[in-house]
């Protein structure tokens, strides 16, 4: 019994000197016009995080996102980049079918704040941020923030246009 818990502390022991990957999964739930936003702080090396969210039915609009790489003193990542992805036809996190949306964007110490604009419709979605937490400490930090931007539908372009040409008719008959 002696040399099993003499063998478990130095497993212990050698285990806290290495770099742990991480994973984390957050669901948003369905995202709504005032955002979404989460701060993440990592230790100890290679992460990968998912920000699960929905698009409500009848809802067409651009999704805003932007990536900050938090470099307070100890506080670094390399290789930061994050994707967005919809579930796919099957409706399923993860599922075999999973497709990109938009693009692939790298975040880093020299980058700050990125945001890129992707269009989205009613459906599934999430965020995948992969990179290596790796300042004193094995330490990152990132934030990152989705804003969602209804499009407007056909009818309120009708209504505007008429509502111009409404006034530039009025104009017109008042002008000598």
């Amino acid at each position: 019994m002696k040399i099993t818990a003499l063998t478990l502390c130095a497993a212990l022991a050698c285990a806290s000197g290495t770099a742990f990957a991480s994973s984390n999964t957050e669901d948003w739930g369905v995202h709504d016009l005032t955002g979404e936003s989460n701060t993440n702080t990592l230790v100890n090396g290679a992460f990968t995080d998912y920000y699960k969210f929905m698009v409500p039915d009848g809802f067409n609009g651009v999704t805003s996102v932007s990536v900050a790489n938090q470099n307070p003193p100890g506080f670094h990542i390399s290789d930061g980049m994050y994707s967005l992805y919809s579930y796919g036809p099957d409706m399923a996190f993860g599922g075999g079918d999973d497709a990109l949306v938009g693009g692939s964007w790298a975040f880093d110490g020299s980058t700050g704040a990125t945001q890129h604009t992707a269009a989205v419709t009613t459906g599934g979605y999430y965020y995948l941020v992969t990179g290596l937490g790796d300042g004193s400490g094995g330490k990152g930090k990132y934030t990152i923030t989705s804003n969602i931007t209804p499009v407007p539908e056909p009818a309120s372009w009708a209504m505007l246009l008429l509502g111009l040409g409404g006034l530039a008719w009025a104009r017109s008959r008042r002008a000598p």
